[in-house]
């Protein structure tokens, strides 16, 4: 078997379209497969994964005579554009907002580690896909709370180990850390009239979801969390054997390049070598990171608005932390 992207280039308008059927039958079928969500080269959703040719060849033909027979809405190649210039500069994705494909499917054979530094990565992003996969995917293409996907996570985070790294850094090991370090990075790529309006509006609503965290009115899944912490014991091995740190799945120099980026405290530690090797090596710290990575990606395939991952962040390190280390001025 070999890698493959297997890309549907379609309008997410009508949700109930028989291609996203098809799209979610595959991807259940397919043992080392998953389903991914894009805007690069216009919208899309995408097969990945270990699969054989014949498959691919056969995939390809029922999913292009599925678009030829019934094809989804065409959309303003120029409003696209517009729409998605800026996040493609940011995101150095220039080149895919230039030619824009509808109603097409496109084969891909991958031949190296797709975006990764080892066949081992590679295999734990997708085997971590199908988790969420395997508990999520009959809600894809709907509208989900975020609320729910905090109750399964939470549950996860709190069981993890908690150890203290540099007390003196507020720097500390557990499922807490790497949701207060996205929202403290979201904050500070915020103006600050931007800032305040957030922090007021996430403020405004926490109180009761603290209070059902807390009192576990609403039950996280049990069977996810087990299978998180499968993911977690492959973390776990591969740092030992040097396959996976922190930086991963990006080199030193690109890590570093988003660190700088990000806030003068996210900096500073990285600055520090001791620090520096004790968060590399983190096995809490470096499951969160690869869970939460992959998480995110599901969470557009959930119809979940960026600005609620966010406030799931927030929401996660304020059962761990005070507020005013979630403040920023």
């Amino acid at each position: 078997m070999n890698f493959y992207e297997v890309t549907c280039y379609v309008n997410e308008e009508n949700p109930n379209h028989p291609v996203f059927k098809t799209l979610k039958n595959i991807a259940q079928n397919e043992q080392s497969s998953t389903l991914i969500k894009g805007w690069q080269h216009g919208y899309h959703v995408k097969i990945i994964g270990f699969l054989d040719g014949e498959k691919v060849d056969k995939y390809f033909k029922l999913l292009s005579s599925i678009l030829e027979n019934e094809p989804t809405y065409i959309y303003s190649t120029e409003s696209f554009k517009k729409k998605y210039k800026k996040i493609s500069e940011i995101t150095n994705h220039v080149q895919a907002n230039e030619e824009i494909y509808q109603n097409k499917v496109i084969i891909k054979q991958i031949t190296d580690c797709y975006h990764f530094e080892n066949m081992k990565q590679l295999q734990l992003y997708v085997f971590t896909h199908q988790i969420f996969d395997s508990f999520y995917i009959d809600n894809y293409w709907k509208e989900n709370d975020i609320l729910t996907i905090v109750h399964d996570i939470y549950l996860f985070v709190k069981l993890l180990p908690d150890k203290v790294i540099s007390e003196r850094d507020l720097l500390y090991s557990n499922g807490y850390t790497s949701h207060l370090s996205h929202y403290i990075g979201f904050l500070n790529s915020l103006k600050q009239n931007d800032r305040k309006r957030i922090q007021q509006m996430f403020k405004k609503r926490v109180t009761d979801d603290i209070r059902q965290l807390k009192d576990g009115t609403q039950k996280g899944n049990v069977e996810l969390v087990s299978k998180l912490f499968e993911v977690y014991q492959f973390v776990s091995k591969y740092v030992d054997d040097g396959m996976i740190n922190f930086h991963s799945p990006h080199s030193s120099k690109q890590f570093n390049s988003k660190v700088n980026q990000s806030s003068i405290r996210h900096a500073s530690i990285f600055e520090d070598e001791e620090l520096k090797e004790a968060v590399l090596r983190d096995k809490v710290l470096c499951t969160n990171k690869w869970i939460l990575n992959v998480l995110y990606e599901k969470l557009v395939l959930l119809n979940i608005k960026p600005i609620e991952k966010f406030y799931m962040n927030y929401l996660i390190s304020l059962m761990r932390y005070e507020e005013k280390l979630l403040e920023v001025n």
